[in-house]
């Protein structure tokens, strides 16, 4: 059975950890947030898409394809169509 000095001290350091983590988080919103470029990707020769994490099996999006070397969208997630 943990005493309850021993709990006492286990729960501040979890809110300290709670408060850690959620300050890492805040920063890196702003950070993404506050840019000026976004970049996607891994620097190698593939579609790179954005989608809307939705319910739906297939997510709408929009996408750059490598093979057209355009922008396209999709609002079923099946059918793209360039802008």
């Amino acid at each position: 059975m943990v005493s309850e000095a021993g709990f006492n001290s286990l729960k501040r350091e979890m809110e300290e950890l709670e408060r850690k983590v959620a300050n890492l988080l805040d920063r890196d919103y702003r950070q993404r947030i506050l840019s000026n470029t976004f970049a996607f990707g891994d620097e190698t020769d593939s579609d790179i898409i954005i989608q809307a994490y939705n319910a739906d099996a297939n997510k709408p999006g929009i996408k750059y394809n490598k093979t057209t070397n355009t922008w396209q969208r999709s609002n079923d997630g099946t059918t793209w169509a360039n802008f």
